[in-house]
């Protein structure tokens, strides 16, 4: 049998020519022939060139003009590979899935990741920073001191975009550094200290008016302020991705709200601070593990799938907007899940008295196994848009932590500062060190082995946690007897 031609147009570079090329034959072995008639001139640097159609988008040069299609009379258009037009339909949805997926969201790798990482150091600066404020001398002016080193040395070794969050957190511990060495010698500054309000009260402190905190931490005082606040920015939230029209940004304020009222309902029911909180974990822990199958379902990825299956046609537009709709979706979650969870876990840390005695501890302990289970199940992502979050909830639980490390072990103020600040250093060089290294292959694979052995055990200890929590056994006891 002989060989079989097609007769189309080709224009490119300014010109066009009419030419017959082999209907068989794959387009890589063409392409010389094409590129020589139409005079293209040969650069230093290799150009990838392709040949393109509205109807059909770039043609792979491994594919013959049967293979794709074309017809006779046909026009095709000469174009770099980089900017050639996207097919109007996908060959397969799951592999056109998989690479908006990694065009629109960068993955937990390289620069990405240690971006995300010098964010999450950021925060836990920054609430050093914040405990520089209120901590007595001297670490009311060792505490920004540390910030302002560390902060440029992460600004420095992070050169993404993160670098640049913990690098700003130097400026707000340069000007606390200030306060905290004219608390020491307010003298020096002709100022007159009265032993309250700035960093170092003990050797007296800069005489500063009321601030607006003063007066906010009188309101704050009743339980359920604070969830009133988180209510109302949670409806703000929401009513700006209508604005938007943001899906995820919708879904992340509306759970919020839902959550935050739902808590008020609790408070004012007289359920206890700390029960409530310990129902919050459980459904932040819930909506982050629900995130991905939400994603998938509410993108309608299922159904473009099934109809690629069939042999349908599935326009490139429609994959664009579910995998668009998908990520939103499971952002949303995944940010309310992150906030829902970071406030309770720091109730359950440091909103509850410890006595001594075993029940007491149950809600801190609770509280450090979310952080744990947060940080375990970032796991489960791959975007560097959702592992950090994850990651942060633990960050607030150990800034938690530190906060509440003075009062268990009966510290002074003196020794309190000390601690807090030495947690707070150990937590930030953890977080640095988790976050920046990278695992070889073999002892990769063996730790997430015990990764996932630790996040089922921490899984399995949620639900007897709750039973202590809410003093399940000795309620049935009561009722039984």
């Amino acid at each position: 049998m002989g060989t079989r031609f097609t007769r189309v147009t080709v224009v490119g570079d300014g010109r066009q020519i009419d030419i017959s090329l082999p209907a068989d034959t794959p387009l890589a072995e063409q392409m010389p022939t094409v590129l020589r008639l139409l005079s293209v001139p040969i650069t230093a640097v290799p150009v990838r060139w392709r040949l393109a159609a509205p109807e059909f988008g770039p043609i792979d040069p491994s594919r013959s003009l049967d293979e794709v299609g074309v017809l006779d009379g046909s026009q095709l258009y000469l174009t770099e590979a980089a900017a050639a037009p996207p097919p109007p339909f996908v060959d397969d949805v799951e592999t056109t899935v998989a690479e908006m997926v990694q065009d629109s969201a960068a993955n937990w790798s390289g620069e990405p990741r240690r971006s995300a990482v010098a964010r999450l150091l950021a925060v836990m600066l920054t609430a050093t920073v914040v405990f520089g404020l209120y901590a007595p001398s001297p670490i009311g002016w060792v505490a920004p001191a540390v910030v302002v080193v560390a902060a440029l040395a992460v600004g420095r070794v992070i050169t993404g975009r993160g670098g640049w969050f913990a690098a700003c957190a130097a400026v707000p511990a340069a000007a606390t550094l200030l306060l905290g060495f004219v608390a020491v010698r307010p003298s020096a500054f002709g100022l007159r200290g009265h032993g309250a309000g700035v960093p170092g009260a003990a050797g007296g402190v800069v005489d500063v008016p009321l601030r607006p905190i003063d007066e906010l931490s009188e309101a704050l005082r009743w339980n359920g302020f604070p969830l009133a606040l988180i209510a109302a920015a949670a409806i703000g939230l929401v009513l700006a991705g209508l604005v938007r029209r943001t899906p995820g940004v919708v879904l992340a304020g509306a759970a919020t709200a839902a959550a935050a009222v739902a808590a008020i309902f609790c408070l004012r029911l007289g359920l206890p601070p700390d029960r409530t909180a310990g129902l919050g974990l459980l459904v932040g822990v819930s909506l982050a593990g629900l995130a991905g199958q939400a994603a998938l379902g509410g993108a309608g990825l299922v159904d473009l799938m099934v109809a690629d299956e069939r042999g349908e046609p599935v326009p490139r537009e429609a994959v664009a907007t579910a995998v668009r709709r998908g990520l939103g979706t499971a952002g949303g979650m995944l940010w309310a899940a992150v906030g829902i969870g970071a406030v309770a876990c720091s109730i359950l840390i440091l909103r509850t008295p410890v006595v001594g005695t075993a029940a007491t501890w149950t809600a801190p302990a609770l509280g450090t196994l979310g952080g744990l289970i947060f940080a375990l199940r970032s796991r489960m992502f791959t975007r560097t848009r959702h592992v950090g979050p994850m990651l942060l909830v633990a960050v607030v639980v150990m800034v938690a932590l530190a906060l509440r490390a003075p009062s268990w072990l009966s510290a002074d103020p003196a020794g309190s500062a000390v601690i807090t600040l030495s947690v707070l250093v150990v937590a930030g060089a953890l977080t640095g060190v988790a976050g920046l290294r990278t695992l070889r292959e073999v002892a990769g694979a063996r730790w997430q082995r015990n990764l996932e052995r630790l996040e089922l055990v921490a899984m399995l200890a949620l639900v007897p946690g709750l039973v202590l929590l809410f003093r399940v056994i000795q309620t049935v006891q009561r009722w039984w007897g």
